[in-house]
């Protein structure tokens, strides 16, 4: 999956971003133990990703994010949380409101993340 140029730019090269998103999304779905992913669209500027985040419906394997003045970071903390009703949908689990999953499943990918950087500068 590949974000487009414009998105993702806040403060950072574009092509860093996509690397962040695209690692972010791998993690998550190896995590969430995803056989397919759904398709992700990035919104920028319309009336709905104003007021929202993210949207869409997850029965149609669709998951809309707002990407207009947010950080990289806040993008993949809202994917965590999209992810994660999606595949609680997968699995017929939306019938009631519960804690948020996704709070700790951005944690460990920062963990992760935090780690494999901190090993690979120490290497030689």
């Amino acid at each position: 999956m590949r974000a487009k140029e414009f998105l993702l730019t806040e403060g950072m090269d574009p092509k860093k971003t996509n690397k962040i998103l695209h690692d972010f999304l791998q993690f998550a779905q190896e995590h969430l133990e995803l056989e397919q992913m759904p398709k992700i669209n990035f919104a920028q500027g319309s009336d709905r990703s104003v007021k929202h985040h993210s949207f869409g419906g997850y029965g149609n394997h669709k998951i809309n994010i707002s990407v207009s003045n947010r950080h990289i970071m806040d993008i993949c903390r809202t994917l965590a949380h999209e992810l994660v009703h999606y595949k609680q949908d997968l699995n017929n689990e939306l019938n009631g409101r519960k804690p948020d999953p996704a709070i700790p499943l951005y944690r460990d990918w920062e963990t992760d993340r935090k780690s494999t950087r901190l090993n690979s500068s120490h290497r030689l």
